[in-house]
Order: structure tokens, then sequence, then C-alpha cells
């Protein structure tokens, strides 16, 4: 049976286009913010949480789009922030109390037209994208008032919604989960990372296996379910420990628990990873590892002290190795992505103002 063509979906594949509109308000001027999403989520804690919080900044409110009930809510000059997710509840009453909102935007993360059209997310992750993202959305085409993204790769990609520029700007917590760069008896890799990176992992297989091989004192974990798990158990490694996807809150709760020594960020060169946004920066400075990442747009530019690599399993083996031995450069290169998540953090001092991206649109 032949296969559906997902391309003949293109039209349907686009994010709703913002209306013109001649006295647009900025969500600060608004009586409330209504956020509506997928809750919790390290979307909203990434890009939104500490920006609610900045001074000057409204009374907010956030709700689940699968338990929207348009009954509960008054529209009275609310500004409404879609984050990825819709349902048509949301989007009927949007359209319905149009000229009584603030403003909306919808804000994504994510190349999601790619993803569905890719082959490395699974069909399953496809139709949430599809049935829960971007169907519902169309529904808005001509009724936002703005779209915000992540990077300007995603505003260039998107640039026929004139898209605005809303880079991750998290919360600073206080401390880590211990002493950045500690070391003990033996060293712990990491690479923690949705299903969707399937390439990723098959990169990494010969780079973990010939480091682990080369310094007995290290440990690979990595996080990983189905057809990645397989591809791990094949290896038969020693002191490899693999993980289920934790939810949200427990992940959050886990990586404060413990230390992790060095952690690893290999992104496969592509369109929709090229979109990809600084987000592991974070998860990396609260786990006080040192980060091994990818030379690609989501890195660039670079901090101190940081360490980028291009693609090729050489380098990134010979890397892994010196950060193995080498416990100083460990603490050098953690406190360097420290301070690069220190500077996404100072973003949320002003509230949520996102900025054109440099590339025309």
């Amino acid at each position: 049976m032949a296969r559906f063509p997902l391309s003949l979906l293109n039209d349907w594949l686009k994010l709703p286009r913002p209306r013109q509109r001649a006295a647009l308000r900025l969500p600060r001027d608004a009586a409330r913010i209504l956020v509506v999403g997928k809750f919790p989520n390290p979307t909203f804690d990434y890009y939104f949480l500490a920006r609610l919080a900045a001074p000057g900044m409204p009374p907010h409110e956030c709700v689940d789009f699968r338990r929207f009930d348009p009954s509960t809510f008054d529209a009275d000059n609310v500004y409404v922030i879609i984050v990825r997710y819709a349902s048509k509840a949301v989007t009927d009453w949007i359209r319905k109390n149009r000229q009584t909102l603030a403003g909306v935007a919808v804000f994504v993360d994510d190349d999601m037209a790619g993803l569905v059209l890719g082959h490395e997310a699974s069909i399953a992750y496809r139709y949430r994208l599809l049935s829960q993202s971007l169907f519902p959305l169309r529904r808005l085409d001509g009724v936002i008032d703005e779209l915000w993204v992540s990077t300007p790769v995603l505003a260039e990609r998107l640039r026929y919604a004139k898209p605005l520029v809303l880079p991750p700007a998290p919360e600073m917590e206080a401390g880590v989960a211990g002493p950045i760069g500690a070391t003990s008896g033996s060293v712990t890799i990491a690479y923690h990372a949705t299903a969707i990176h399937v390439e990723e992992h098959r990169f990494l297989v010969p780079v973990i296996r010939a480091v682990l091989s080369a310094r007995a004192h290290a440990r690979f974990e990595v996080v990983a379910e189905g057809r990645t798990a397989q591809l791990w158990l094949a290896t038969g490694l020693d002191r490899l420990t693999i993980c289920q996807p934790l939810p949200w809150p427990d992940y959050l709760r886990e990586s404060r628990r413990r230390q992790i020594d060095i952690m690893i960020v290999p992104v496969a060169p592509g369109e929709v990873n090229d979109c990809r946004a600084e987000t592991k920066r974070i998860d990396i400075a609260r786990a006080g590892a040192a980060a091994v990442l990818s030379d690609c747009p989501a890195f660039r530019p670079s901090g101190e002290g940081e360490i980028l690599l291009a693609y090729h399993p050489d380098l990134w083996t010979e890397q892994l190795i010196e950060l193995v031995d080498d416990p100083r450069l460990r603490a050098e290169t953690a406190a360097a992505t420290r301070r690069q998540v220190e500077k996404m953090a100072a973003r949320a001092l002003v509230g949520i103002e996102p900025k054109r991206p440099d590339r025309p649109v």
C-alpha cells in the first residue's frame, strides 16, 4: 500500500499568520495574561515562567488546552499566549472574543512542519503535532496578533508569518546539584534527549564505546526508550545506564538531586535541528556539569571556555577522554556554561518583549 505523501499537507502545516491591527497592545499593558498550553512542560518554564514574574507584568493564569472551559474565563482586556498547543474550544473562544481580548500570540520553539515531514519523529508524535498544534492553530490564521518563535533561524524558516523572536529566559536557580565540576572516583557522562534524536544516538554509540574502553573509571548514562533504548542495549557495554524518560517535574527533581560530571549535546546537521534553541545549556547548568556541545546555530556564539565541536566522532571521543582525565578542565567548562545561562536568565528582567530577528522577515 502506497504511503500518503505528507508534502501534500504543506499548506495545512503552516502556522497562523498575524492580522494587521492598528492599536496593538503589549502583554504588559493587559489587565491579565492567559497562557494556554500543555502543563507542566519545559517550554513554559524556560521561556515564560521568569518573564511573567518580571516587575510590571500583569497577573497571569495558566490553563491546559485539554481542559479549557470557555465559560470560566472573562475575555475583557486579557492577553492570550498559546504555547505550542491548542484545541477547538480554545480557538473558538478566541475567535468569538477577538474584539474584547487585549491581544493573542502563538509561541513555537520547533520547526513542527519539519518534524511532521521528517523521519526521526515517531508516527504517534507526528500525529500529536498535527492534531494538537498545527491543525487547531490554522483556525487562527489572520486572527492572532503575533507569532513568536525561539530562534532567528526558525524566524527565517517561518518568514511568511513575520514572526518575532523570543529566546529562552529561564529562572536562575540559587544552586546546582553539586559543586561545579565536582569529581569522584568515577566520572559520569550523560546524554539526555527525547526519542526524536535517533540519529544522535547512533552517532554516540562508537564514541561512548571508545571512551569507556579507554577509561575504566568513566560511566555513561543515557535517557532512551523504544528504538533508541534497543540501540544501546545492543552494544552490550558495561558501565552503561539506560534511564526511562521522566515526566517533566520528576526530571527536574532528579536533575537537582545528584551530580553529573559531563553532559553531551550532539546535534545532527539538518534543517529541523538548525532551528533548535540553546535550552540544553539550562539542564547542564542545573546539573553542575561540564558541557560538550555541537558547533551548530543553537550554541553560537559560544561563551568563553565552552566546548563546541564539529559533528565528527573522533573529535568527540578525544574531547571526552580529555575531560574524563582533567577535573580542572571540567570545572572551567561547567562554569562557562553557567555564565551563559546567567546571561539567558537576565533576559527575563524586561518581561515579555519579543524582538525582530536580525535577518529580514
